[in-house]
């Protein structure tokens, strides 16, 4: 029961990887896909999802083949789990901390900013491009045209008036990563916290059972006498 208990648990979390992967993290990474300005933040939030993804599914595959060699050797190997479990919990919690503070950049949107106001300037179509291909209108909205050119642009219509601006769409965008990128950073050192209850909990169950034995062969051995 034991077991097959932690088994369920690791193959629910493998399943979920894949959930989040193809249904939630690429969408919204591949959304920021040809915006120039945003280019080194989308390589830092790719670079970081491969990692952190890639560990995931490391860490999986090493339990399983620890798993097995349970049964292929000495119990007591499990003993040599524990410290490496502990180890990469450290290693995970220190590694990947301040790649996940990365993709909580204020200068993007200060970058944008000055995007917006290049644009009432000198009219750049880099900001129309931004709109069409973020779907948003201004830089907070069609208030912004109004206030500045006293005229919507057609790039604000899709059909109809987008009402969004661009900060808004970018801030929403950039917090729904950070997220996303959080939830596998936890699940990650969740995982390791996992496995090293899991061989802590084995090694005390085989401990126990062993202690128990003995004990019942003594008493069984003093009934014979």
């Amino acid at each position: 029961m034991y077991f097959r208990t932690s088994m369920k648990i690791v193959m629910v979390a493998f399943a979920l990887l894949l959930a989040v992967t193809f249904r939630i993290t690429l969408p919204w990474i591949l959304r920021l896909d040809g915006i120039i300005y945003l280019q080194n933040y989308t390589a830092t939030a790719i670079e970081f999802y491969l990692a952190i993804t890639s560990l995931i599914g490391i860490i999986i595959i090493l339990f399983l083949v620890s798993f097995l060699l349970l049964d292929l050797t000495s119990d007591w190997i499990a003993l040599w789990y524990i410290p490496l479990s502990m180890w990469a919990m450290y290693w995970t919690y220190c590694t990947f901390l301040g790649d996940l503070r990365k993709l909580r950049l204020k200068a993007d949107m200060e970058d944008l900013a000055e995007k917006w106001v290049k644009y009432i300037n000198t009219n750049d179509t880099y900001w129309t491009e931004l709109e069409l291909k973020l779907h948003c209108c201004g830089f907070d909205g069609p208030r912004w045209y109004m206030h500045y050119l006293r005229r919507i642009p057609q790039s604000c219509y899709k059909p109809h008036l987008i009402t969004e601006g661009c900060q808004s769409v970018l801030h929403g965008t950039f917090d729904s990563i950070h997220t996303i990128a959080f939830m596998l950073y936890i699940t990650a050192i969740f995982l390791e916290y996992f496995i090293l209850v899991f061989y802590v909990g084995f090694l005390f169950k085989e401990r126990f059972s062993t202690v128990l034995q003995k004990k019942q062969m003594k008493f069984l051995g003093k009934l014979k006498i």
